[in-house]
């Protein structure tokens, strides 16, 4: 692992001249910006307020900090390209912000509904006219019933196969154009906020399609083995926006990259997968993935912005070594700054926090699984006399991954309680990368592909995190998802199954 990271670090920091960016949609240096502002009429309990920045192919940055006791309040970031970000206080709404702006807004601090907070605030500064522009359609959109009918469409998602569902979310498309075209009418738009708009109700499309196989076999307790849309059904993704027009609208783009990447490209993936008459490798799926991108992506920048989020989910996987071997691939197929330089600065601050960390886990191995509870009965019979707090988790799993520092913090609360760790379906570099990055103190353990199947069979484990707790003799006290360490009330609770509480 140390020779991959010394000797393709030099090759990064180089790289971040290698191209000049002319086509005026991005920078190549990140550009100090400014959101500032005041709550009027604020709750004395909130005394927070949340920017969460919508960075394409990287998903939300979220900065989260105290209002003072006047009700200010300024946020400074980073920033390469225009994009859009949530604004939260009660509730929340969008801003579009370039690199270099300084905003300032005002808004009513006792407003909890949208519409009415929306109704209440005031925009200065840069491209304030854009943002009071989107400001009004927001007002609008949330109090529309597109926004409010969620009854009609579960209802559709739940009676209409997938073809009836198609027709349905064309009709919703259409009614929402209808909607678009008045507001642009009654409003006149300049060419920002009219592109953002259009890429906003459009996303809507996009959510309902993708969302819809899901959700129907959620709906009528179906599995996936039973129920499943054909692969054609995805084609619909082929119909977005221009990308590079979209751009300022970071949550829709994000949207879709997420959805063309983990549905589109993922479901002709595993169509590939089944002439394997083998496991593939990492490196051979990283490959697979590559390629796929490659040859089903239409769109040269949504290429690049696929390439670039596939990899920085491997990178969140610990997989540092995944980046490493395709480093190559990746700086001649991402061009744009700002794609390129995040993903390479996320590469080398990783690499760097594992190499200089210290932290050396207590990691066995699975055995035993296929036996009545077998690994399970290791751990108990390891810890017997102590109660165990077993956390099901995957590097691939980003809720599994923020739960950690709470998780540590929980295990100092309850130092009589041991705590077990077991990573299922995921790498084994990536595994020890990760223990490795949030220096998780407890017991480790890697399951293979057959234990990590066996183990979701034995507790009927459908989505991770998924937490186990046992008592001192033996016995499976809870197991389930809504005892995490994050929640406010699992120490109570965990207490109180182990017969301690009042």
């Amino acid at each position: 692992m140390r020779v991959f990271v010394n000797a393709i670090i030099p090759l990064i920091i180089l790289s971040k001249c290698a191209y000049n960016s002319d086509d005026g949609i991005h920078r190549e240096i990140p550009v100090r910006t400014v959101v500032a502002g005041r709550i009027l009429n604020p709750k004395p309990e909130n005394k927070t307020i949340t920017l969460a920045i919508n960075r394409v192919s990287f998903g939300q940055e979220s900065h989260e900090i105290p209002v003072d006791s006047t009700g200010t309040f300024q946020f400074n970031f980073e920033s390469y390209i225009a994009t859009d970000a949530w604004l939260s206080h009660n509730t929340n709404f969008r801003l579009i912000i370039h690199p270099g702006d300084s905003i300032y807004v005002q808004l009513d601090g006792s407003k909890d509904k949208r519409p009415d907070l929306l109704e209440s605030i005031k925009i200065t500064g840069d491209n304030y006219i854009t943002n009071r522009q989107i400001a009004v359609f927001q007002k609008d959109y949330f109090a529309s019933k597109f926004f409010l009918d969620s009854k009609s469409k579960g209802e559709a998602i739940k009676e209409f196969e997938a073809d009836e569902f198609r027709r349905y979310a064309d009709k919703l498309k259409y009614s929402r154009t209808n909607f678009f075209e008045a507001f642009k009418r009654d409003h006149n738009l300049n060419s920002e906020a009219e592109k953002w708009v259009r890429s906003f109700m459009s996303a809507d499309y996009y959510y309902d399609m993708t969302n819809y196989p899901e959700e129907h076999r959620k709906a009528l307790v179906l599995r996936q083995s039973e129920w499943e849309v054909p692969l054609s059904y995805y084609n619909y993704l082929k119909t977005y926006e221009p990308i590079r027009e979209s751009l300022p609208n970071g949550s829709a783009i994000f949207g879709l990259g997420d959805k063309w990447l983990h549905r589109y490209i993922r479901l002709r993936v595993d169509e590939q997968l089944k002439a394997f008459a083998f496991e593939p490798t990492g490196d051979q799926m990283d490959s697979l993935f590559f390629e796929t991108i490659k040859q089903n992506t239409p769109d040269s920048l949504l290429k690049e912005i696929l390439i670039t989020q596939y990899f920085n989910d491997r990178l969140e996987e610990g997989n540092l070594e995944s980046f490493a071997k395709s480093f190559e691939k990746i700086k001649s197929s991402v061009k744009s700054g700002f794609l390129r330089e995040p993903l390479f600065d996320n590469y080398v601050n990783m690499a760097g926090a594992i190499q200089e960390s210290s932290y050396s886990a207590n990691v066995s191995a699975a055995k035993n699984q296929s036996e009545s509870n077998g690994l399970i009965d290791d751990i108990l019979n390891k810890h017997k006399g102590k109660p165990v707090y077993i956390d099901v988790w995957a590097t691939w799993c980003a809720p599994c991954l923020e739960e950690f520092a709470y998780s540590q913090k929980l295990k100092k609360e309850l130092d009589d309680v041991e705590f077990v760790y077991l990573c299922i379906e995921s790498d084994s570099s990536g595994f020890g990368n990760t223990i490795k990055r949030f220096q998780l103190e407890g017991d480790h353990y890697f399951l293979n592909a057959e234990e990590s199947n066996q183990l979701r069979k034995q507790f009927e484990i459908d989505g991770i995190p998924n937490y186990l707790l046992a008592d001192g003799k033996g016995g499976i006290l809870y197991n389930g998802s809504t005892l995490r360490p994050s929640a406010d009330k699992t120490k109570e609770e965990i207490v109180k199954l182990l017969g301690k509480g009042e």
